[in-house]
């Protein structure tokens, strides 16, 4: 996914900015709404240290979480 797509969202969950498309809208509420601070906190965590993180949503659909170090966001996409 191109980080300059202007079709992005930006939105912050439990404090971290997420860049995502629309398909990944109900994913960024779920991980917003449905999850305490602690548990996606190491979504984010696992991020930063490795430059990804993967996780399934409650649906069983595989996401990739992205650190974008120079910008300190973060990007959701389906995998």
């Amino acid at each position: 996914m191109d980080n300059n797509n202007k079709n992005l969202k930006k939105e912050r969950v439990h404090g971290f900015w997420v860049e995502f498309d629309e398909k990944a809208e109900p994913t960024v509420h779920y991980l917003q709404g449905h999850l305490d601070f602690n548990e996606v906190r190491t979504y984010f965590d696992e991020a930063r240290k490795r430059g990804f993180a993967d996780f399934e949503d409650r649906q069983g659909i595989n996401w990739r979480l992205t650190c974008n170090r120079q910008s300190g966001t973060f990007t959701l996409v389906h995998r």
